[in-house]
This record gives structure tokens, sequence and C-alpha cells, in this order.
């Protein structure tokens, strides 16, 4: 890459910003490159700023510098010169706002002219003077409003709670990247699959397939001059390329991840900017997430009751203790995770010996209650595949009594049974994850169906027999059973004999018009 001497260029990872120092002024051409890249002038700095770091910027920077070096001024320093601009723009709105004010005071009262016309027009300028002498105080307020504000921003900033959560922030950003890395990368593997896939119809269904990853309407025919998205040339088009001629067309745009790819160079520029974040906190007390914390241990003066620990870097995320009710004040408190990552390293306090002897003691009495509550609760049971198969044709019988009673008259297909669904635990945890999931446990009667929860229901329809976990039998919650789900790599066992339920008969209740009662 030629470098070519424009100025001096900048970065500072305060504020993720880049900073291009120009030498002279730019010409059309170049102006209209640094604006697709993202920059803008500063005029008042006289110069480019681009908000948030890039690798195109970066590029053209490298480009027009040479070099990136570390910015001088600081956050602060900007924030004091800033204030200084808009504390000299006060002055000068404060003393033009004092001269018109003395010039409406030194003006006369009466405006007496022999001409009508020319003492109205003198009377509205003396009036002019009023107006503007209130507009100008209003500047001078409005830009020491400002000047507060800059001050406060600046501070606010510098706040190790701030700088916390900006490591959050990059934190979410870094795992973003990360996933569309790994999803780049699988996508990549499975055209080479198909380059070398040596059967042709195989090849084509999944080069068919996986062009629904493959977004663009700028794919060329290989034959003609046509342009259109993968897919449409593999299956609308009048001449359909092959599977290997879609592969072709693809490795024909995208190369493999490197070190010098735009994805590779965020990974890198997150892992930096992190390392830097991570250091000036530790600078300033560090953070209450690097902490060795254990149940028992004091958040302020709760007491920790569970410890919550993040998978992926084995730090502290979040502990469960007593709380206010999230939305009822008015309410006791209950036990509600609290995010300690905002929080600093001397929020946490070790317990003594005493106060974890007593909360060890505790939690075996609360287990010892809750062990007793629950002794006549249904247990879950992962039922084994008999079991499974008799219990879903159970459903299944019940759903074909209700699906021919509504099935029209133009609806001539049969009931298509349900069948079980096998899957590990890992399959199953992931489906069943997150308050609108359609996969989970249901507690079972006596005769094999769904606990029907309500209070108008007889006592007998409210005994339940076990749990087992299920799912809709299809996306579109159609008019067949639900699955019974079966846990392929978790014990299992047989459930318990299903018995018809006799409910006693309905009281009927019948108005008579003649006596106006109910009988």
């Amino acid at each position: 890459m030629t470098t070519t001497n424009y100025g001096q260029a900048t970065y500072s990872p305060e504020d993720n910003k880049l900073r291009f120092y120009p030498d002279f002024r730019l010409d059309k051409e170049d102006y209209d490159r640094i604006k697709k890249a993202g920059f803008r002038w500063a005029p008042k700095q006289e110069l480019f700023v681009k908000p948030k770091w890039g690798p195109i910027a970066e590029d053209l920077m490298l480009e027009w510098c040479g070099s990136i070096e570390d910015e001088d001024k600081s956050p602060e320093d900007r924030a004091a010169d800033r204030a200084e601009r808009f504390a000299m723009y006060r002055n000068k709105r404060r003393t033009e706002a004092e001269e018109h004010a003395d010039n409406y005071d030194n003006g006369p009262a009466v405006h007496g002219y022999q001409s009508q016309k020319k003492a109205d027009i003198a009377a509205r300028r003396h009036d002019r003077q009023r107006v503007k002498a209130f507009t100008q105080w209003d500047k001078a307020e409005y830009w020491q409003q400002r000047t507060k504000g800059v001050i406060s921003h600046a501070l606010y900033k510098a706040k190790p709670a701030v700088r916390r959560t900006r490591i959050l922030r990059i934190e979410a950003d870094q795992r973003k990247n990360t996933k569309e890395m790994e999803k780049a990368q699988a996508i990549y593997a499975a055209w080479e699959k198909i380059r070398d896939e040596q059967d042709p119809e195989k090849a084509f269904k999944l080069a068919e397939y996986h062009s629904n990853h493959v977004w663009g309407f700028e794919y060329k025919h290989p034959r003609h001059d046509r342009t259109n998205s993968l897919w449409s040339l593999l299956v609308k088009d009048e001449d359909p390329i092959t599977g290997h001629e879609a592969a072709e067309i693809f490795f024909a745009k995208y190369r493999p991840i490197n070190e010098d790819s735009f994805i590779m160079r965020y990974a890198k520029h997150y892992e930096l900017r992190l390392s830097y974040e991570r250091q000036m906190l530790e600078a300033e007390g560090g953070t209450a997430a690097n902490v060795e914390m254990i149940a028992g241990g004091f958040i302020g003066k709760q007491q920790i009751l569970k410890v919550n620990k993040s998978n992926v870097t084995g730090l502290v995320v979040s502990v469960s203790m007593y709380a206010p009710h999230p939305w009822d004040r008015t309410k006791p408190d209950v036990i509600r995770p609290i995010n300690i990552q905002k929080l600093s390293r001397d929020a946490y306090r070790v317990p003594t010996e005493d106060e974890l002897k007593a909360f060890k003691a505790a939690q075996s009495e609360n287990k010892t209650i809750r062990k007793a509550k629950n002794a006549g609760a249904p247990k879950l049971i992962n039922p084994d595949k008999e079991s499974a198969e008799r219990l879903q044709a159970l459903w299944n019988a019940k759903a074909k009594v209700i699906y021919d009673k509504h099935r029209s008259s133009w609806n001539k297909e049969d009931y298509k049974p349900t069948e079980i669904r096998e899957l590990t635990q890992s399959q199953y945890s992931a489906r069943s994850k997150g308050s609108y999931s359609h996969y989970g446990t249901i507690e079972l009667k006596e005769d094999g169906h769904r606990k029907s929860v309500g209070r108008d229901r007889p006592d007998e329809d409210k005994k339940t027999s076990c749990k087992v976990r299920q799912c809709p039998a299809s996306a579109s919650f159609s008019h067949q059973a639900d699955c019974v789900i079966v846990i392929t790599d978790k014990p299992r066992k047989p459930l318990p004999e299903f018995h018809a339920i006799t409910e006693p008969a309905k009281e009927t209740k019948t108005f008579s018009a003649q006596e106006g009662v109910t009988v």
C-alpha cells in the first residue's frame, strides 16, 4: 500500500474514535472518500473524526498517513477545551445583551415626529433593542447550561461504574463477532464439501440448501450475462447451473477467513480494547466479578444464597439473594438474581466463621422443609419407549375423537397419529429455554391426560399421577395430539398404569318462566 503524507492520524481507546488532522484542504475526490469512510468534519477543532473505529477507516488513515498514533488529548482535556469555548460564547452573548439593554434604556420614551410613519418606525426600532437584549440573555443562559453539561458528561464517563458497563458492551460485541465468524467458517466449509462432492445430484441438493445462506443478487450465470441470486440461478433460471458451478461462483467471490479479514480485525480490536479497559478498571479498584464469592457472603447487608457463574469465562455473573419485589413494593422481599458485574470489588464482604456456620444450618433446615413439603408431589418420569408409545396412543385416541367430530364435509383426510419424539438432554434443554418455549413438562391425571387447572373443576380432576415432557406435534399447532418426549441419554422407567376417572354428574339448571325461579 502506497502512503501519502496527508497529515496526522490518531486513535483514542477511551472513546474508540479515529481522528485525522489534515495538513491542507482536501480536494473533492479525497473529501468524498473520507466522508464515505464515515468521518465527519469538526470545524472548531479543525479535524475529521470517525465516531467509531472501523477497518475501512483505519485502512484509509494508513494509506494517507502511514501510521496511526496515540491521541495526545484525553476526553477530559477535550471537555475542558469545549467548556472554555462555550464559556467564551456565553460571555460574548452576555456582552451583546448588555449593549442592547443600554441602547434601549438610553432611547427616548416618546418618539415625536411630524410624520406618523417615521415615529412608528423609530418606536419599533427602539422596541427591537429590548427584544434583542432578552434574546442574547437567553443565549448566554443556553451556553452556560451547555458548559455544565460538558463538564458533568466528562466526569460521568470517567466513573468506574461506567467503565464496567462499557466492558460489558464490548464483551457482547465480541461474542456476536465470534458467532458470526463461526457461522462464516461453517458456510465456507459446506461449500468446500460441495466442491469436492463426486455425485452431481447430491452436489446440486447441497448447493440448493446452502444457497439460502448466501445473500445478494449479483451472481453472474457462467454461460450467460444474467445476474441473480445463487438460489435463483440453481432453481429458477431457464438454464439452471449445477452444484459444482455454484461452488465455483461462490469461491470466486468469497475467500477463507484470515488475519486480514475484517471479521478477524474486529476480533483483535475487541480483544485489545478489553485488555485496555480491564487494566484501567483494575487501577481504579477492579470489579466484583473477579472476586471469588461463596454462598453465605454479603453484598451490602444482604446475604448471598447462590452464586451464578458464566460457563464461558468462569467469572461471577449474578448472585441470588433476597431483594424487593420487582413490581410490587408492598409485598415482602423475594429471592431474585442480582447482576454484580457493574459493582466494585469492595461491594462483596467475606462472611465470618459464625455467619457461615449459621448460613449452612439455615440452608440445611430449609432443604429439609422443602423435601417434606414436596414428599407427595408428582414426580417427573422419563418414560421408556413402550410406556411412551402407550401414552401417545392414549393421546391420539382422544385427539382423533375430537378431529372426527369437527371434521368438515370437504376435509376427507383421516387423522394422522402423532409419534413420540426422542431427544438428548442437550437438545431438549436448548428447545425448552425461554418464556415462550412450547417444550416443557405437564402433569398427568390418573387417566393419562393433561391435568386441568381451573376453579370450577371437581377435586377428582385435580389429582395428579406424574409429570412427563411434551411438545407440540408441529409448529402450526394443528389438530394433532402433542408429542411425548423421551430423553435418550438419561435413565428411563415405565409409567404408572392409567385408568379412567369417573366424574360426578353435573347439575343441570332450568328456568321456569311461570314461577321465575331456577329449578
